[in-house]
């Protein structure tokens, strides 16, 4: 693979993994950033969830020590605005956008019902777009994909359905390349030509 890193004038690089829960998807991410000096590493996950947390220090363990690692479960899209002007020339991967999708969820669910739950995540997606496609440097962004699991019963469960897969069509748009993950491998790579 050719080098990630960014400079005024190329391309920046923008990839975006998306595939099933525990495909590969955060080490294929891993794999790739590690190839370069300056990674920073924006992490979703919520420490909500038994276990969470011991996986959380887990992932940061088996990144190297020179990655910047920031914990972003409900402010990614300032998080991502914040690294890239702290850090204009690193690699930024966000892991994982639908996991953030899910905290926002499970933040607002209470507050509203199904409709204003779509319609207040799905601000928040196109936020997260709008910063994506502005930002200068290159980016790794990792998602879950749940299109092919069985029509959700519950509310909360049909918003992230229908809010992840629109992100992750929104996050395709903007990305160079796109690569699935299935079964820890990488399925299908498509390069974008501009």
């Amino acid at each position: 693979m050719a080098s990630l890193g960014y400079n005024s004038s190329m391309t920046p690089y923008r990839l975006f993994i998306c595939g099933g829960a525990w495909t590969g998807k955060t080490a294929r991410a891993t794999q790739l950033a590690s190839q370069q000096s300056e990674v920073i590493w924006i992490g979703t996950a919520a420490n909500t969830v038994s276990g969470i947390n011991e996986r959380i220090t887990t992932l940061k363990a088996a990144r190297p020590s020179t990655w910047v690692n920031v914990d972003a479960p409900f402010n990614l899209v300032e998080s991502l605005a914040d690294a890239r002007k702290k850090y204009p020339n690193s690699l930024i991967v966000v892991d994982s956008v639908s996991q953030w999708i899910g905290n926002e969820i499970a933040k607002l669910s209470a507050k509203h019902d199904e409709w204003q739950l779509s319609e207040a995540i799905m601000r928040e997606v196109d936020d997260l777009s709008v910063n994506l496609k502005s930002n200068i440097g290159s980016l790794i962004v990792v998602s879950s994909d749940f299109g092919q699991s069985p029509p959700a019963q519950e509310p909360a469960s049909r918003v992230l359905r229908m809010c992840v897969g629109r992100a992750n069509q929104q996050i395709a748009n903007i990305a160079v390349s796109i690569e699935l993950m299935m079964a820890g491998v990488v399925f299908s790579t498509t390069k974008k030509e501009f």
